[in-house]
């Protein structure tokens, strides 16, 4: 390398260190620049300390809300259990009062049944003792005809004799009128006329 390139190399570095010495010593600030600087510096914390309370008030309105939106969910969650719990016994109430209803109206069928049976079996007995009634007045009957004779039992019989009847046909009208009498009284008159028709 020629000598003169060695030189301006070496001129050129001592400039750079220089300028490099020159730029790293620190510079002197009068009063009113560091006052300045001071309050510059108070300022700027003054606003990251408001900035700080803006963003921690924020935050406890935030969890606050969220607080609020909780205790609301939690009371709308118990009011609908709450709802929830009466429909369900509301239910219950009602399935109990209608199968009440229902034994109840299944009682009182079985009453009415029972009741109808009975009313049959009373009909059915009074039927079978007025039938009963009617045979024993028309045997007693037929058994006073054929022991004193039909015209025992006609009032007007035009047939008959002028003269008064004989001792033993008056004993057999007197047996027939008692007993058909005892007819009357064991069947009614009405039975006693339904069956000697």
């Amino acid at each position: 390398m020629p000598r003169p390139l060695i030189l301006a190399a070496t001129a050129a570095l001592l400039a750079a260190t220089s300028f490099n010495l020159r730029a790293a010593e620190p510079a002197t600030l009068s009063a009113d620049e560091l006052a300045n600087v001071g309050e510059r510096i108070r300022q700027t914390g003054e606003k990251l300390r408001a900035d700080l309370r803006e963003a921690r008030a924020r935050l406890e309105a935030q969890k606050a809300r969220e607080a609020e939106a909780r205790r609301r969910e939690a009371e709308e969650r118990r009011q609908l259990a709450e709802e929830q719990k009466q429909q369900a016994e509301a239910a219950r109430e009602a399935r109990a009062a209608k199968a009440e209803q229902l034994a109840l109206r299944e009682k009182q069928l079985e009453k009415a049944r029972l009741e109808r049976e009975r009313q049959a079996a009373l009909t059915a007995q009074a039927e079978a003792e007025e039938q009963l009634a009617r045979e024993r007045a028309a045997q007693a009957l037929a058994a006073a005809r054929k022991s004193a004779g039909i015209s025992a039992f006609e009032e007007n019989d035009a047939a008959a004799p002028a003269n008064e009847p004989g001792k033993a046909e008056q004993e057999a009208r007197e047996r027939a009128r008692k007993a058909l009498e005892e007819a009357r009284r064991s069947a009614g008159i009405k039975a006693f006329a339904e069956g000697g028709r």
